[in-house]
């Protein structure tokens, strides 16, 4: 059979409907499978996040365009036409349809003689949550810091971002690109400045300085803006405050990605659960990509729309619907 996807009054996409079952390539289309719930019994279910622009102020271009998260500024004013692919499929999308934000090949790193990563590639689309499971040890921090750039990449080795080769420690250091959250938010923030100065740092370092940038930011995280708790010092703050703090420092340089490594590992189950629900929303209305690295499978099923076990240096990717069998058959047994 064949299955068509309007939006707006509009074809979006267009295909076999096994084909657009399986692999959605319109933005709207894989928000539509990602929200209903019989196909996601594991996943916590969030809808295409509301219109953030009015729509008078695109309805000449494409009708998608206050809800996309992938959208450029000409896609207001532009109206995608119709492209037929080999597959047999129609789209319409100013961008080809989903964006392959990060993608790595040949990704190999040895401590010595002991290889955590062999030959691992890996892809990332635009406005997806993909995490990275597996054992303490096995190599998840050694995969996120060489995407980050913290590591070298070995000979043989390619990462490219929105399909092109950069280097990837200026991305750090500019608006739109890759942010990383470390796991030990106490080692990375400087216990002796204050909230202020934490979290303007990245855009001050970079020359991206915005006023209010950073009190929008600790909103959006779960604090306050208020200057009495912007001049309180981060050693005066608790663990899961810290981790906040260091998540909206990465916020104010508004990444298309953002790498969180093991970003609940030291809190209890209550910020452990508010955690998660925060990165969820944020990544829901902003409609960044974030990589989580975590040992944490329960968590990983719940927030995120792929998931990979990295075991014996290479990844592996997971089926929720594998793990709902295996609970129930522990429920009959």
């Amino acid at each position: 059979g064949r299955m068509m996807v309007l939006y707006g009054g509009r074809v979006e996409e267009a295909g076999p409907t096994e084909a657009i079952l399986n692999r959605p390539c319109h933005p709207y289309t894989r928000g539509l499978l990602q929200s209903a719930i019989g196909l996601n019994p594991v996943r916590d279910i969030w809808g295409i996040r509301p219109t953030t622009v009015p729509y008078a102020s695109h309805a000449d271009g494409c009708p998608f365009y206050g809800r996309c998260t992938q959208s450029l500024p000409e896609c207001a004013h532009r109206v995608p036409e119709l492209v037929c692919q080999d597959d047999g499929r129609q789209l319409v999308c100013n961008r080809g349809g989903i964006v392959t934000l990060l993608s790595c090949s040949h990704l190999s790193h040895a401590y010595g003689r002991q290889n955590v990563l062999r030959d691992l590639s890996l892809e990332l689309y635009s406005g997806e949550i993909v995490s990275i499971v597996g054992r303490s040890g096995v190599g998840k921090t050694t995969l996120a810091r060489t995407i980050a750039g913290l590591l070298p990449v070995c000979a043989g080795g390619q990462v490219y971002f929105q399909g092109a080769v950069v280097d990837l420690c200026s991305l750090h250091r500019r608006i739109g690109g890759m942010q990383i959250v470390l796991q030990d938010s106490q080692a990375a923030l400087d216990p002796y400045v204050n909230v202020r100065q934490a979290v303007e740092e990245p855009m001050r370092l970079s020359g991206n300085f915005r006023p209010g940038a950073a009190g929008r930011a600790l909103e959006e995280v779960g604090l306050f803006a208020c200057d009495s708790f912007l001049e309180r010092p981060i050693h005066a703050l608790s663990g899961g405050q810290k981790q906040r703090v260091a998540i909206a420092r990465a916020l104010t340089m508004e990444p298309s990605l953002l790498i969180a490594d093991e970003p609940t590992s030291m809190l209890d189950p209550s910020g452990k659960a508010n955690l998660l629900r925060m990165l969820k929303g944020l990544q829901n209305s902003r409609g960044f990509s974030m990589l989580m690295i975590t040992h944490d499978l329960d968590g990983a099923l719940k927030g995120s729309d792929r998931m990979f076990l990295l075991e014996h240096g290479a990844l592996r990717q997971l089926d929720p619907v594998d793990y709902i069998h295996v609970q129930f058959d522990n429920l009959i047994t």
